[in-house]
């Protein structure tokens, strides 16, 4: 898994039961970017991932190496859930919405990223060229919050747990939510066509627990 909302459905469906109940031992490996996640999938690492609708995932799906096999996670109005954190000097120089911090440094995970996508987007919508973006990839979201709280960039995405820690620890100040802005799908589950191929019978066990 590669986002705590998808990470959250799994323990769910862990402490519930749900996969002891399709007689399945699941063990959930951590990767900093969906890019990884979804190399790992086709290299037979992993069986299935949690992972976002990353340039790397379309790729790979595009060469045969991957399938998308569920939707997890989508972004949408009054639904928290990757938020726009600044650091408290962007704050106190006005920096007080997405669209302000446009102008500034912002930290993503990865070109290609649906970060990137979003915040791609919601410059469109503010009349400005995505291209002028100075997008700094930190490669994961946890880096990201580092950065902030190191003023290595004014501001970040962050999943909702990371933008309250932000909050909560004094470094950062939560200025707006993706969904509000630009929604749209964010996570999926991948799997490898040989995968599908091989373990179909376990995949299917898998998604009814999930």
């Amino acid at each position: 898994p590669t986002a705590d909302g998808a990470v959250a459905q799994g323990v769910i469906a862990l402490e519930t039961g749900a996969f002891a109940a399709e007689d399945l031992d699941v063990k959930f490996v951590p990767f900093g970017n969906s890019a990884m996640a979804a190399t790992a999938i086709v290299s037979g690492d992993i069986d299935i991932a949690a992972n976002s609708l990353s340039a790397a995932a379309y790729n790979l799906a595009g060469k045969g190496g991957v399938r998308l096999i569920a939707g997890t996670i989508r972004e949408m109005p009054g639904y928290e859930f990757t938020a726009y954190v600044v650091t408290n000097d962007a704050w106190k120089s006005g920096i007080r919405s997405p669209r302000s911090l446009l102008d500034h440094r912002i930290g993503i995970t990865t070109v290609g990223s649906p970060l990137h996508f979003f915040v791609s987007e919601l410059a469109v919508k503010a009349g400005k060229d995505p291209r002028t973006l100075d997008l700094v990839q930190m490669q994961s979201m946890s880096a990201a919050s580092a950065g902030l709280q190191s003023g290595k960039i004014d501001g970040a995405m962050l999943v909702k747990a990371l933008a309250l820690r932000a909050e909560r620890e004094g470094f950062g100040r939560i200025v707006g939510w993706v969904g509000d802005d630009t929604p749209g799908p964010n996570g999926v589950l991948l799997a490898s066509t040989k995968a599908l191929a091989s373990k179909r019978a376990l995949i299917e066990r898998f998604l009814r627990a999930y």
